[in-house]
């Protein structure tokens, strides 16, 4: 068991997380989140992970022309926290919701070190476009169709 001052206890959980026994309040979110590790143990930079707690995520973008759209999102529970593996060391904390447009696949929000959204749209598991769609075109991109 592995507890993180200010993001809860942990444990080994399912494909190779370290899942959070603890739901914290996320004012952003409306709720309580419980936070999943990806790639914790061994990670060079276990300190990063940590950090998330002080990096100011989860708050929800100021969308000025469609105000209402948070109305039909329903943030998930879960944040999982991981690197993306391919040499960028970043930290990302991806957001599983559900949204009334897309049932089946929901809505994922990913959280580029805490503080910039860097990815949105269906949940894939990816945490950038380039990615999901092997196109490093694609790096700068938040949202692709």
């Amino acid at each position: 068991m592995i507890a993180i001052d200010g993001i809860g206890t942990f444990e080994p959980g399912e494909y190779g997380l370290i899942e959070g026994r603890d739901y914290i309040n996320v004012p952003a979110l409306g709720g309580e989140c419980r936070f999943m590790l990806d790639g914790y143990e061994g990670d060079p930079e276990p300190a990063d992970y940590t950090d998330i707690k002080n990096s100011g995520w989860g708050n929800p973008p100021e969308i000025s022309s469609i105000e209402r759209i948070w109305e039909f999102v329903d943030f998930g529970t879960n944040a999982i926290v991981s690197r993306r593996g391919d040499g960028d060391d970043r930290i990302y904390i991806s957001l599983e919701c559900g949204c009334a447009w897309e049932r089946e696949h929901g809505l994922q929000i990913v959280f580029r070190e805490g503080n910039f959204i860097s990815k949105v749209g269906q949940f894939d598991g990816h945490v950038s476009n380039a990615d999901a769609f092997a196109d490093p075109s694609l790096e700068d991109t938040v949202y692709a169709r």
